[in-house]
């Protein structure tokens, strides 16, 4: 089940990306802050899953249900397209 959460960690980049950065300046001083954030919350979730999951066995099914909300949640991202602009486009 968590592979269903590493598989969303690109989604969740994409999300911040489309969220934070709307120019090519943007883009270049936030991704690799954004990269790195990203790769935080994705520790953090593995380590809370191998708690909830693997130590103590139990709560699998509040995580699949969890996972679910998150993948439906993240799906408007699942393009993984940013459009950012740059200069002298209107």
């Amino acid at each position: 089940m968590i592979h269903e959460r590493k598989a969303n960690c690109p989604y969740n980049l994409a999300r911040a990306l489309q969220q934070q950065v709307s120019n090519l300046e943007q883009l270049d001083s936030k991704q690799e802050p954004l990269y790195e954030q990203t790769l935080t919350e994705l520790r953090a979730m593995q380590a809370l899953f191998d708690h909830d999951v693997h130590l103590s066995g139990h709560n699998h099914q509040a995580w699949q249900a969890m996972i679910a909300r998150q993948l439906s949640a993240l799906e408007p991202y699942a393009s993984k397209t940013v459009t950012v602009k740059t200069r002298g486009a209107t």
